[in-house]
């Protein structure tokens, strides 16, 4: 057999057995993850939520930049 057909064979499997490996690592993170968050959204209502005034906020606000 030529060597370089032997190399190239042997490069080819490497790469086939990496990829596959890469792939079954990923599944098998994908497949064992658990979503558990630290901490729960609080529910949106009509009071959580206040109106703001851009005129008194940032038009007429000392501290604001005048790049706004």
């Amino acid at each position: 057999m030529n060597p370089i057909f032997k190399q190239l064979v042997r490069r080819l499997s490497f790469l086939f057995l990496t990829l596959m490996g890469s792939v079954l690592l990923i599944a098998i993170f994908l497949f064992t993850y658990e979503s558990n968050p630290e901490f729960e959204l609080a529910p949106v209502t009509e009071n959580t939520l206040e109106l703001w005034d851009p005129q008194k906020l940032i038009l007429n606000n000392d501290k604001a930049d005048e790049l706004v």
